[in-house]
């Protein structure tokens, strides 16, 4: 506990510096600022929406236009006009100006564009979709019609892969009968074979 009878202490406790001020065991530390009575409410005051949220409900509120800027002179044109006018000082032209008003033209040229409904503006969509014969399937039974026409159509002309394959077959075969037989000595023309090597039959006999 802080000895509160003792003069240091006690200047130390009455100098209103937050660094210096001890607190004591138990206890905040004092408070070193004036504060407001506890009437007083801190933060900004919330200004109350002129539109609650029946109101906003109920009603519909229109958006104010904007003003329209003010147009830009031809300055160009009023100078000849003014010239017509016979206002030819810088005082003369611009209370001219101010009678007479005329709008500056653009660079370019306004398109014109007729009031005619049967002309499409943009680029053209895709066509909608068939929703009728999607629902009723009309492109399934046109897939499989087609795939019945393909299967009977391919069974017609036949298997040309394995037409071609036994015609291949058939002509390494005829090419094998028409060769000469193998080359061999004289003395060894009349040894059998001691093995079984099937040289003496024909490739259609070993098939």
């Amino acid at each position: 506990m802080l000895e509160s009878g003792h003069n240091f202490i006690s200047k130390l406790q009455n100098t209103k510096n937050c660094l210096l001020i001890k607190d004591d065991v138990g206890k905040s530390k004092p408070n070193t600022r004036d504060l407001p009575p506890n009437t007083f409410s801190y933060g900004i005051k919330v200004n109350k929406d002129s539109e609650d949220a029946g109101a906003v409900i109920s009603s519909w509120a229109k958006t104010a236009k904007k003003p329209k800027m003010p147009l830009e002179q031809n300055f160009k044109k009023l100078n000849m006009l003014s010239i017509t006018e016979k206002q030819v000082t810088a005082t003369q032209q611009r209370m001219f100006r101010k009678t007479d008003f005329h709008i500056r033209q653009n660079s370019e040229e306004p398109k014109v564009i007729e009031d005619n409904i049967q002309y499409i503006y943009g680029m053209p969509l895709r066509p909608s979709t068939p929703i009728k014969a999607v629902l009723g399937n009309f492109y399934g039974y046109v897939a499989s019609e087609e795939k019945h026409f393909a299967y009977t159509a391919k069974e017609k002309s036949g298997n040309k892969r394995r037409a071609l394959v036994e015609k291949t077959i058939k002509k390494q075969i005829a090419d094998v009968d028409d060769k000469k037989n193998l080359f061999k000595m004289k003395k060894f023309l009349k040894v059998k074979a001691r093995t079984s090597t099937r040289r003496g039959q024909s490739c259609s006999e070993n098939l």
